[in-house]
């Protein structure tokens, strides 16, 4: 799955039948979008992905079962 949200491009990264990970770099930061297909309807959380020495983390941003307001969420936070 391709998601263009304003002038950002998520891209698939990693995709089951229980959820889908969509990655993309804007402003040199990395943001993640996960797709939880187990609940109906779907719901989708933002993430900040970054490295801190060898660990991996992610900071969540903003969640929610609707698609509009995660475009909206993004549209206007990440510029």
């Amino acid at each position: 799955m391709i998601w263009k949200i304003d002038d950002i491009i998520f891209v698939t990264s990693k995709a089951d039948k229980y959820g889908e990970t969509l990655l993309a770099e804007h402003n040199g930061q990395r943001y993640r979008i996960r797709i939880d297909k187990t609940m109906m309807p779907y719901y989708y959380e933002v993430f900040r992905h970054y490295y801190e020495g060898e660990r991996d983390l992610h900071q969540n941003l903003f969640a929610s079962s609707r698609r509009s307001r995660i475009e909206e969420w993004v549209t206007a936070n990440l510029k």
